[in-house]
């Protein structure tokens, strides 16, 4: 049964399939691949952290740990060449303990904020995900822009 989602093969000359999903058909590679239009195609949220109201970061986490997923992601979203120089306006200090492999210690994230507002987040405790925690920062992060248009 096919839900609006037109098929067409692939056919490539080889010896050996390429992938798992294909079949060798007379010597060749036959893979089905979709060409379903765009309003058929999943929707996925996009959110913006507004990087200019982040001030500081400082991160505890377990890098062989599962649980710090989150807090390592957010690290490398947060490092960016316009937020590293000191010189920047949108600097962030960044602070990051990595704790030993056999730690128990869950890890925890402190997000700063312009005007001193500081956001912690213990991720292994409430089990947080990456969607959660840019949602949670770009939340808080929205509120203070917003006190900031309405001050102006």
């Amino acid at each position: 049964m096919l839900t609006g989602v037109i098929w067409r093969c692939v056919c490539i000359r080889v010896k050996h399939a390429p992938f798992p999903s294909t079949a060798i058909r007379n010597g060749y590679s036959v893979r089905k691949t979709s060409t379903a239009p765009a309003h058929h195609q999943p929707q996925t949220a996009t959110m913006t952290i507004p990087i200019a109201t982040i001030t500081s970061f400082r991160t505890a986490y377990n890098p062989f740990s599962r649980a710090s997923r989150p807090c390592r992601l957010f690290l490398g979203m947060l490092r960016t060449p316009d937020t590293i120089p000191t010189s920047s306006p949108t600097h962030i200090d960044i602070k990051v303990k990595q704790l030993p492999r056999n730690s128990t210690e869950s890890p925890t994230m402190t997000v700063g904020f312009k005007g001193g507002k500081e956001l912690t987040l213990d991720i292994g405790k409430r089990g947080l995900k990456i969607g959660d925690v840019i949602e949670e920062v770009s939340r808080v992060g929205r509120a203070l822009q917003r006190e900031a248009s309405l001050k102006n």
